[in-house]
């Protein structure tokens, strides 16, 4: 997994918190 990866997931579960 790469870090680009890990910060679009992250992203990508930040934007569905709200």
């Amino acid at each position: 997994m790469n870090l680009s990866t890990s910060f679009t997931l992250t992203a990508m579960f930040i934007l569905l918190l709200p």
